[in-house]
């Protein structure tokens, strides 16, 4: 397993980006009228962090598991699997905890997930120097 990719995901997904987007999530919700203290907010982030973080634990253990070669078409592939998951956890998740309606959280989860991968895209390029002089050691 790639250790240093290993570390970074950790970072990003664990530490980075859940106070990112609970601001982003909390803004959202209260310009929609919902009810959005900072605990629902954060444990709803939280919980949506280390969903994600453990489906890329997964899908980067896979290829050493099933000794797969070509781990680019595995990659993108991965990729749209765990966005369409993610996709389907945010929606239920928001229904759950805001309680309401999944056509009324639809736009909702589909802000927050774009703005989790523009977050996550720059938040890449903001480590990717940390992860070249880890990876040197």
């Amino acid at each position: 397993m790639n250790t240093p990719y290993l570390i970074l995901i950790f970072i990003e997904f664990i530490i980075i980006l859940p106070i990112i987007l609970t601001l982003f999530v909390k803004y959202l919700a209260e310009r929609k009228g919902w009810d959005s203290p900072y605990g629902k907010t954060y444990s709803f982030v939280s919980i949506w962090s280390i969903f994600y973080f453990t489906l890329t634990l997964i899908f980067i253990a896979l290829p050493d598991y099933f000794q797969i070669n070509d781990f680019g078409t595995f990659s993108s592939i991965a990729n749209i699997l765990i966005l369409i998951a993610e996709a389907v956890f945010v929606a239920f998740s928001i229904k759950i905890i805001y309680k309401k309606e999944i056509g009324e959280t639809f736009l909702f989860t589909l802000i927050i997930v774009v703005f989790k991968i523009l977050i996550t895209f720059c938040v890449g390029i903001l480590l990717s120097p940390i992860g070249m002089n880890i990876q040197d050691l």
